[in-house]
């Protein structure tokens, strides 16, 4: 299965499929995923933000309240509707890759904040040349209300992470992560509906 993966992408299927780090303004952002897990429930993510500049660069982090949240960063998810739980195979007379039902990436925003009653920003002064690295569970937060209750499912995705700030006073700007594609098993893409490379 692995293999059938790594032809229908042309990639080639490594433990972590990674997002490489575009470069804005001293900062790089770069993602890490599970090429493949076995289950939906637990797919984490690991997110780096480097300091490539020469110089001390002064950013949010988090957010400390009852839980770690992150106001700046959020993901980009997208599912390739061939395969996965999305709208298109709930609606009537569906069939994967016709012509009125195309096959396609649908993307959404994974929001990372949630409710909270008290809380604390929190920064971090990275020095150059290092790297501040958050564990993010993508299931849990994909599943939550402000991200429509979507659990993940089984399928092929692709992920990206975007960090941004306008706020005067730390780092101002926005990164955005190359794409890191993953899977989910339990289901395999139909037949005549290869992924794109």
């Amino acid at each position: 299965m692995r293999s059938h993966l790594a032809l229908l992408l042309g990639l080639t299927l490594a433990s972590r499929a990674a997002g490489a780090a575009p470069t804005q303004r001293g900062l790089s952002l770069s993602i890490s995923v599970p090429a493949t897990s076995p289950s939906a429930d637990h797919v984490h993510v690991t997110v780096t933000i480097e300091n490539v500049s020469k110089r001390p660069i002064s950013l949010f982090t988090h957010v400390a309240t009852h839980e770690t949240q992150y106001d700046w960063l959020r993901f980009r998810l997208g599912v390739w509707a061939a395969s996965s739980d999305v709208d298109a195979p709930r609606l009537p007379g569906w069939k994967p890759c016709s012509a009125h039902w195309p096959a396609a990436w649908q993307w959404t925003d994974i929001n990372l904040t949630d409710a909270r009653d008290r809380s604390a920003r929190i920064t971090r002064v990275l020095q150059p040349g290092e790297k501040l690295t958050q564990d993010i569970d993508l299931s849990d937060w994909a599943k939550r209300m402000i991200n429509g209750t979507r659990a993940l499912t089984a399928g092929d995705f692709r992920l990206e992470a975007i960090y941004s700030n306008k706020e005067r006073g730390q780092w101002v700007g926005t990164l955005r992560s190359a794409q890191a594609a993953f899977h989910i098993d339990g289901i395999r893409p139909p037949l005549g509906c290869p992924l794109p490379k």
